[in-house]
Formats: C-alpha cells, sequence, structure tokens
C-alpha cells in the first residue's frame, strides 16, 4: 500500500503539478475578484467554488470553476487509474492481486481528493481573511459545504470512469468520450441537491467497477506475460 501512496503521490508532483497548481490557485483569484462584492462569505464561498451551477443563476466565473475543478476531477480518476494498468503493470500485479489492488487504489484515490479538497477550502477561507479580515461564518455550515462536495465529486468520478471502463469495450473509439460528455451533460450541476442516498450509490458504483475489473482481469495480466 504504500508502494501505491508515494507512486501516486510522486506522479502527480512530478506529471501534474501544473494542474494542481492551478486547482490551487483558481480559487485564490477568484477569492480576490469576488472580495470587492457585498455578498456574503457563505454565498461568496459557494461562488468561488462554483458549488452551485443553476441555470440563469450563475456568473462566467461560478461557470469556470466549475468546468476546470470537475474536469480537473475526471481527468485525475481515470489518470491515476489507467496509470497503472497501462503502464506500471509488472511493478503492481506481479505483488498483488487485481482485487487488492482496486481496493487500496480506491481507499488512497478518496484520500486524496479529501486533502485536496480540504486544502483548497482552507486557502479559500486563508484568502478571504486576508482579503477582508475578519469574517463571520458557521463552521458546521463550511464543514456540511466540504464534505457534500467531496462525496458529489467523488461520485461524479467514479461515474464517469465506469462509463469510461463500459464503452472501453467498443471498437469505436469516439464512443467513449461522448458516453462521457453524455453523462456529465444529465449530472446535476449544484452540490445543494445532493441527496444522502448517493452515499449509497458510490458505494454501488465502486462495486461495479471492481466486478467488471473482475471480468476484464484476464486481458489485463495477458499484457503481463
Amino acid at each position: 500500500m504504500m508502494y501505491l501512496w508515494l507512486s501516486d503521490i510522486y506522479y502527480l508532483l512530478r506529471k501534474r503539478y501544473l494542474y494542481l497548481l492551478i486547482f490551487f490557485l483558481l480559487p485564490i483569484l477568484s477569492t480576490f475578484l469576488i472580495s470587492f462584492s457585498s455578498a456574503g462569505f457563505v454565498d461568496s464561498f459557494i461562488s468561488v467554488l462554483g458549488l452551485n451551477i443553476i441555470t440563469n443563476q450563475y456568473s462566467p466565473m461560478e461557470i469556470i470553476s466549475y468546468l476546470y475543478f470537475v474536469f480537473f476531477a475526471l481527468f485525475l480518476v481515470i489518470d491515476l487509474y489507467l496509470k497503472d494498468i497501462l503502464y506500471q503493470l509488472d511493478n503492481i500485479f506481479m505483488r498483488m492481486s487485481l482485487s487488492k489492488w482496486y481496493m487500496h487504489k480506491t481507499f488512497l484515490f478518496i484520500a486524496v481528493m479529501f486533502f485536496l479538497k480540504l486544502f483548497q477550502y482552507l486557502l479559500v477561507v486563508l484568502t478571504f481573511l486576508i482579503l477582508k479580515g475578519p469574517i463571520t461564518f458557521s463552521v458546521l455550515e463550511l464543514l456540511q459545504l466540504f464534505i457534500t462536495d467531496t462525496l458529489y465529486t467523488v461520485l461524479l468520478q467514479f461515474l464517469i470512469l465506469f462509463v469510461a471502463i463500459l464503452s472501453s469495450f467498443s471498437k469505436v473509439r469516439w464512443l467513449s468520450i461522448l458516453s462521457i460528455l453524455i453523462t456529465f451533460f444529465f449530472f446535476p450541476k449544484s452540490i445543494l441537491i445532493f441527496e444522502r442516498y448517493w452515499v449509497v450509490s458510490i458505494f454501488f458504483i465502486v462495486v461495479l467497477i471492481f466486478l467488471i475489473l473482475k471480468i476484464i482481469s484476464k486481458k489485463i495480466f495477458e499484457r503481463i506475460y
């Protein structure tokens, strides 16, 4: 498990540092721009991170923030999972079973997303404090936003990963991209309508992905030998 931790962290810092940099700098820039408005802290916070995209009730900044953070999250989940299968078969699958790899990888990935989101939230709060001085907000409300945002992102990530794996069976390459875009289009664009049963959905999709990987495991291991 430690090998997976170090491998993913090293990969992100060495290969994807630019994406990470934008992931943290974009909300700081958005916070600076919105600091000149008279909106309350929570409303400003939601706008900065693009957490509530509803038709005819959004600003260009919210759209940019939402699209970048979501597409970064989707790119991250596909990138981190596929890099092991495409480029590290010898290093990983000779050491552990596919089941063990998937369980460890899923746990580590959710942990990575948790800490990325946490650091992002702390940066935004710190930026608000620097620009506007003492601010009044509910810690519980902010914590609820953080948990809901993280769950929303993880659910969307694994849903897209599930669709990508399913569509990869097709010989038509563009079908995978089209399937992902259609899934993204119909997925809710606001975390404020997040339902509790979606937590169960995350577990359900994670299990489905595992079952699919078990089915195609023979094809995966054929690449090793």
